[in-house]
């Protein structure tokens, strides 16, 4: 061999090494969970297309053939669509999330995300508010102890919320909704 046809020959080797480590199979890996062969509709506003989904520490790990991986936990989403969480950008749920905060109305149709306080909202409150809506906290058995957004944080505790629900409030209460 010349000169110029080994050292192309030791380039390709190089370059083929590493492709090949850069660009491990799925099966070399672990992942806590696996959906396999779902129909897969990513947001992105492409067609649906038939794939996996890997889960690790709680995050998707990859999107797409996971051939050969394993899992602690495999499901089988066979002709089931996979999504991501969708959002409910007109959610109305600033109460029953006080009467089980599951949501699970929500849940079952995938949204995991939601949008709430923009045409009206738990808090702040006052005396006329609540006697106007007394009602509704009547069928829903809550009892309306808060009267600011911080009150109602703390009756809330852990439950997290999109910034939305706080953003119109505060709007709201400057007069600029």
């Amino acid at each position: 061999m010349g000169e110029l046809s080994l050292m192309s020959f030791r380039m390709l080797l190089l370059w083929t090494s590493i492709t090949c480590l850069a660009f491990q199979p799925a099966h070399s890996q672990q992942y806590d969970v696996i959906i396999r062969d779902g129909r897969i509709i990513d947001g992105t506003g492409s067609p649906w297309y038939s794939g996996d989904v890997a889960i690790q520490d709680g995050r998707i790990a990859v999107v797409g053939a996971v051939v050969g991986a394993r899992a602690k936990r495999t499901i089988d989403a066979d002709g089931m669509v996979v999504a991501p969480g969708f959002i409910d950008m007109l959610g109305q749920s600033e109460l029953t999330i006080l009467v089980d905060p599951r949501l699970p109305s929500k849940i079952f149709q995938g949204i995991t995300t939601e949008f709430t306080g923009e045409g009206g909202s738990a808090a702040p409150l006052n005396d006329r508010i609540i006697e106007a809506d007394r009602t509704a906290y009547d069928h829903l058995k809550i009892r309306p102890d808060w009267r600011t957004l911080g009150q109602l944080a703390i009756t809330l505790g852990p439950l997290r919320f999109a910034g939305w629900f706080w953003v119109t409030t505060i709007a709201s209460q400057r007069g600029t909704s």
